[in-house]
């Protein structure tokens, strides 16, 4: 069923209780969200939300979470058609990371309004679906790795919050959302998200910086033993020393580390 971009946990519940999927709209840019898209992981989080308030009310059905992202609008300033991969990549590991368990894109057609770019956008997620159902496998690590806190992360270097205004500045959708719905609120998110799940003997540490404008030094802490680390993403970027992980996440960037003890 759709769900359009505005829709909040209360609302996803309503038309949850029917459903064995749930994905809403995600529409960064679409939705007027392009400098501000952490409302990525606001919006995954209402769906998270939604299916926890069924599952306790209901039959228990189990429900999936999806992260919907865009392929439909070319950028309005074509100097910008450059970020699309950034975009594109921080937009799907952020849904996934807050709780999506797939990802559904809008749409992979052909439309006049992307007629410019959509090779580009393409390309992007081909990419991102390598990573996910490739030789990495990240998907099965988010389909069935369990939630883990062994490396506690901290920013030492850079901004720690961002801030989301909800509502349809556009009126995106009007005539399918409620006022109460679009109404505009202020809220801070971490500019730093973070998730390690753990899978098959490995710690997958995934690190996402929401921030579009300021890179971010962090730092992982990491049990007294030895370990062997991989940067799945790059080759170069982080150092290990003193039992810590150091690194550097420029705006919108997203890392991943693979983590085995010896």
């Amino acid at each position: 069923m759709y769900e359009p971009n505005f829709r909040d946990a209360a609302s996803l519940a309503k038309t949850g209780r029917y459903l064995d999927i749930i994905g809403k709209g995600v529409y960064v840019n679409l939705a007027d969200y392009q400098d501000s898209r952490i409302w990525v992981r606001w919006s995954v989080e209402q769906e998270v939300q939604a299916i926890g308030q069924l599952a306790r009310s209901d039959d228990g059905r189990h429900r999936i979470p999806l992260v919907m992202p865009e392929l439909c609008r070319d950028p309005a300033d074509p100097t910008e058609d450059h970020l699309i991969p950034r975009w594109v990549r921080h937009d799907v590991y952020l849904g996934l990371m807050s709780g999506a368990k797939g990802v559904a894109i809008w749409s992979l057609f052909r439309r006049p309004e992307v007629k410019r770019t959509w090779p580009i956008w393409y390309d992007a997620y081909a990419h991102v679906a390598i990573d996910l159902t490739g030789r990495l496998g990240l998907g099965q690590v988010f389909l069935f790795g369990k939630r883990s806190g062994q490396f506690p992360v901290q920013i030492v270097a850079g901004s720690k919050e961002v801030e989301l205004t909800k509502g349809a500045s556009k009126k995106l959708e009007v005539g399918t959302t409620s006022a109460g719905e679009r109404e505009t609120k202020k809220i801070k998110y971490p500019s730093l998200s973070v998730c390690e799940l753990q899978h098959t003997g490995a710690i997958y540490l995934f690190l996402c910086n929401s921030s579009g404008n300021t890179m971010l030094t962090y730092r992982a802490t990491v049990p007294n033993k030895r370990f062997v680390v991989d940067d799945l993403f790059s080759l170069r970027g982080y150092s290990h020393k003193d039992n810590c992980l150091y690194g550097w996440l420029e705006p919108l960037q997203v890392k991943c580390y693979r983590i085995v003890s010896k």
